[in-house]
């Protein structure tokens, strides 16, 4: 998850810093990565990776190139089996319109006003443990199942 972000900035940056108007880059985290999640601890670390490298980066290279890490929440597409927009899910389309807005406006977002609105509320309120506590209970239920998916090695290559 996070290889390719590194090995991309590397290349990109020199040339970046050579050209005389300001570039951007845009590091797509999650809500994820601002607090561990119960059965994704790996997903949401390298989430935490990518908001933490964004935000390092800018103070390094921030006066040539400004970089924005976004933390989107529910967004429609096929991994969300394109589930229809309403609520807290919203579109590629509308998502990609706002974000693109924020970039060298603020180190980082949610991307868009109704996640922004879920990620204050599941970050900086009890309201995150009350929906971790729930909705953990239901994953760990879940999960335990199949004894394998506790079991993180998988998850770890050699």
């Amino acid at each position: 998850n996070n290889i390719p972000h590194l090995i991309l900035t590397r290349k990109l940056i020199p040339n970046m810093l050579t050209r005389p108007n300001k570039s951007g880059v845009i590091f797509v985290s999650s809500i994820s990565g601002a607090y561990p999640s119960m059965m994704s601890s790996v997903y949401s670390a390298s989430k935490a990776f990518l908001d933490f490298l964004s935000r390092g980066l800018r103070i390094e290279f921030g006066e040539k190139i400004d970089f924005l890490s976004i933390r989107p929440y529910l967004i429609s597409t096929p991994l969300m089996c394109n589930a229809p927009a309403g609520g807290p899910i919203i579109t590629a389309q509308d998502f990609v319109k706002s974000a693109l807005n924020r970039l060298g406006v603020v180190p980082y977002c949610y991307g868009h006003w109704k996640h922004e609105i879920y990620g204050r509320i599941f970050t900086h309120t009890p309201f995150r443990n009350i929906m971790l506590g729930y909705y953990g209970k239901k994953v760990r239920e879940s999960a335990t199942k199949n004894k394998d998916n506790l079991k993180i090695d998988h998850l770890i290559r050699e």
